[in-house]
């Protein structure tokens, strides 16, 4: 089955001889296979819900003798995860995630946040070029709320999906035929 729907226009609002500025829209529509608490491996191909996203990028150009290039590229965004309903399992002790006792609760997947920087070096449209980059995204704890079962055991199963954050560190390198 297909995953979920991601729309990501962008729209460059500045531009001059050695810098860009742009915006990044970002609306994901739940499309693909949700989560099922009937299975214990569930391959879903989506999280059942909206997200909505906006993205500041910035660019900086320096010409550079014999590389033709140095870029640097800034991304600053903040993706909202909009609530929705969801079977869960809700548990009876902490740490459990296979109780026999489920309710249909609503989730409210944490909004994310996301910094991203990159330095590239040479034409990215003509010939060779390569760069080196680090993104940081933190997404916030997921929130359960629910009517069937005590407080506490929607508490114990936002336990299991706690703050998260990613670090990633990127390196880079390709060629172009454009222009050749």
């Amino acid at each position: 089955s297909s995953g979920d729907i991601k729309f990501v226009p962008k729209y460059r609002f500045y531009k001059n001889q050695t810098q860009a500025i742009a915006l990044k829209g970002e609306l994901v529509l739940p499309t693909g296979s949700r989560p099922n608490a009937d299975k214990v491996v569930d391959y879903s191909t989506g999280d059942g819900q909206v997200d909505l996203g906006g993205f500041l990028i910035w660019d900086q150009n320096y010409p550079v003798q014999y590389i033709k290039n140095l870029s640097i590229t800034s991304l600053v965004g903040y993706v909202a995860q909009l609530p929705d309903q969801l079977e869960r399992r809700i548990p009876k002790v902490s740490g459990e995630s296979l109780s026999n006792q489920k309710e249909s609760v609503s989730r409210n997947l944490g909004d994310k946040v996301e910094a991203a920087g990159l330095v590239t070096l040479g034409n990215q449209s003509q010939g060779f070029s390569g760069g080196t980059g680090y993104d940081y995204q933190y997404m916030r704890q997921t929130r359960y709320a629910g009517s069937q079962f005590e407080s506490q055991r929607y508490a114990m199963l936002e336990d299991l999906s706690p703050d998260q954050s990613l670090h990633s560190f990127l390196v880079r390198a390709s060629f172009s035929t454009i222009g050749y």
